[in-house]
């Protein structure tokens, strides 16, 4: 019973916690599109003009920079929701502990990939945005050989993500196994 009233009022805090952060990061991203639009009447600008996309780019980097982490923090609860229904359930043998820990190692594996796939993507996105700001910009088109170098530069990025995208999808495959394989087997 005294483990039980110590994890509810340690994940209660967690709970609190992770809204206090999420808020933070929501008034953070909230501020920096304001303090971005502020700037932009207070300094016109064609979108053509040097630099014009990097205060875009800014302000979607911040949104998904606070999607990443909030995804963080969901699984930070979801962990700590685990280790409080644990503690709650009169467990018989170390099986179920054991099970309940694989659930949760599985679930912030899953979590951690998703969460860095996010980043990722938008480190992609705003590869291609920079690659064709910079051609518009510079006046680049068609199959010029600057053209094609900064095709060239915008592919292989590309590859470097897809493969970065992949290398934790291979590195998340052994967690997951050790995971499952620690856990017994649910009867049917």
């Amino acid at each position: 019973v005294q483990l039980t009233a110590f994890a509810t009022l340690v994940h209660k805090g967690v709970e609190r916690l992770a809204e206090m952060q999420k808020n933070t990061l929501d008034l953070v991203t909230n501020q920096t599109t304001d303090a971005i639009g502020a700037w932009k009447k207070a300094y016109p600008a064609s979108s053509s003009a040097p630099g014009a996309f990097m205060f875009d780019l800014f302000d979607q980097g911040m949104e998904k920079m606070a999607q990443a982490q909030k995804s963080v923090i969901d699984l930070m609860v979801q962990q700590s929701n685990h280790a409080l229904d644990m503690s709650k359930e009169h467990r018989e043998s170390t099986s179920s502990w054991t099970h309940g820990a694989a659930d949760m190692l599985s679930e912030a594996t899953d979590r951690t990939v998703a969460a860095q796939k996010i980043l990722l993507d938008f480190a992609a996105e705003q590869n291609k945005v920079v690659a064709t700001a910079v051609k518009r910009q510079a006046g680049i088109s068609g199959s010029a050989p600057a053209a094609e170098a900064m095709d060239t530069i915008q592919q292989n990025v590309d590859v470097a993500i897809q493969t970065q995208k992949e290398l934790m999808e291979a590195a998340a495959k052994p967690l997951k196994a050790a995971a499952t394989a620690a856990a017994p087997h649910k009867a049917a």
